[in-house]
């Protein structure tokens, strides 16, 4: 595609993103990154089309709401386009400041026409201008909880039964703002200083985090994988609370680990850097597209004591047995830690789904406790915050398995203020500022 070709317009990005997240089951980061890379925008018109993305869909049950309240065609009936188009402008008018609602209504009425007809031009005019002369009593009007956090209400059920209501409200608050964007330093290469210093020359600014001794906050909205310095391989993009997992594992030069679903490489890449290119790991994923991903990462960070084997962690091969002095499980989940990040998972999820997934997470584990050698560390991670996958998944693992148990005695330099008395680790973008993560440390006696 030429450049004459592209898109112009981070509005028409931002619809056709949103289009294929609600029609394709597409997934709102992957979706953002094929249509950029199909416009070509200006950095503040990357920056509106990804802030117009992420904040329509965080904010998708509120918007349809409002929606409802104006339209007389019932919101099932609004063909998908015009959907897609009138929330986009509702965003704009109740939640953006910065954008003039002439802008927000003239733009939607041209993307309507554009992607529909004249005629729904006309309705989407309609909706967005009786949006603007009953702003303040639809500002006024007292919603539910569930749809002013945009959040399926069994959702805000199960985490109020879990936490309490004060406590799940400002989770899902929370998960409405921005996710900080946190990469780690490639220790290999740089230290958090020299790096700080390089991005500062590249425009960007960092500082250091409060948990990671390896973790760098930068600041404002920027395209930092397309910075020299990570082409050099000086850091890799990574939230807080997944270098701790790796952290918590605590590797000794020479060890042998294996990373049970790998994918993308980030723990597998900060594993080979905390064993300084020596020692031994296995990166594992089902998926083959995906261990492409974690090569590239491998050679980009300059690592060569990785192995990577496309391998289903269901399956365990005799081989495996009490083979690894460390083994770490990143767990497929239901992702409730990082909606703030990936924020179409919530609409996404099911009880169903969740019982599908903690029947796989039990598997895995003992799996992966089979795999530890004696002395060993097994850390058990995800990024949710639901109790079902997490501590009831601990408690299987030491009701089958007699020589498991868990083991609190993490580095207290990084986890002092963070572990509980029963040794878990449990991060909450409403506490910590962090995606949510869980993480524990399983031991296995001799």
């Amino acid at each position: 595609m030429n450049n004459n070709d592209k898109i112009k317009n981070p509005r028409e990005v931002a619809i056709n993103v949103l289009h294929e997240v609600e029609y394709k089951d597409a997934y709102t980061n992957l979706a953002l990154k094929k249509w950029l890379s199909k416009a070509a925008l200006s950095n503040n018109d990357v920056a509106l089309a990804t802030s117009l993305v992420y904040g329509t869909e965080k904010n998708k049950l509120h918007i349809d709401s409002i929606i409802s309240s104006l339209s007389k065609t019932p919101l099932k009936k609004i063909s998908p386009w015009i959907l897609i188009v009138l929330r986009v402008g509702i965003y704009q008018m109740y939640f953006l400041d910065k954008v003039p609602t002439f802008a927000a209504v003239n733009e939607g009425v041209k993307l309507g026409k554009r992607y529909e007809s004249a005629k729904a031009g006309g309705f989407v005019n309609g909706v967005l201008r009786s949006a603007e002369r009953n702003m303040e009593s639809i500002k006024a009007k007292e919603n539910p909880d569930y749809v002013k956090l945009s959040v399926p209400n069994w959702l805000l059920k199960l985490m109020t039964k879990y936490y309490g209501y004060d406590f799940a409200m400002d989770f899902f608050k929370a998960s409405l703002g921005v996710s900080p964007l946190t990469i780690r330093v490639n220790t290999l290469k740089v230290d958090a200083d020299e790096l700080i210093g390089i991005l500062k020359n590249e425009g960007v600014a960092a500082e250091k985090s409060n948990f990671s001794p390896e973790c760098l906050v930068t600041k404002g909205l920027t395209n930092i994988g397309g910075l020299k310095s990570h082409d050099q391989g000086l850091y890799f993009v990574q939230d807080e609370g997944a270098m701790l997992s790796v952290e918590a594992l605590e590797v000794k030069l020479g060890n042998s680990v294996l990373d049970m679903c790998a994918a993308p490489g980030g723990k597998t890449t900060h594993i080979a850097q905390k064993l300084e290119n020596a020692g031994s790991v296995t990166a594992r994923d089902i998926h083959s597209h995906k261990m492409l991903l974690i090569e590239k990462n491998i050679h980009r960070l300059g690592l060569d004591n990785v192995k990577s084997e496309i391998k289903d962690g269901l399956n365990l091969d005799e081989s495996d047995l009490g083979k690894y002095d460390r083994v770490l499980l990143d767990a497929p989940c239901s992702g409730l830690g990082i909606i703030r990040r990936k924020p179409d998972i919530k609409y996404k999820l099911s009880p169903q789904k969740i019982h599908e997934i903690v029947q796989i997470q039990k598997r895995l584990i003992l799996n992966a406790f089979d795999s530890l050698s004696p002395g060993g560390y097994l850390v058990y991670t995800t990024c949710t915050v639901n109790p079902r996958e997490n501590e009831e998944v601990v408690d299987y693992l030491l009701k089958n398995r007699e020589r498991a148990f868990v083991d609190d005695k993490l580095p207290e330099d990084i986890f002092r203020d963070i572990i509980d008395e029963a040794g878990y680790v449990k991060l909450y973008p409403n506490v910590h500022g962090t995606d949510g993560f869980f993480i524990v440390r399983i031991g296995i006696e001799n």
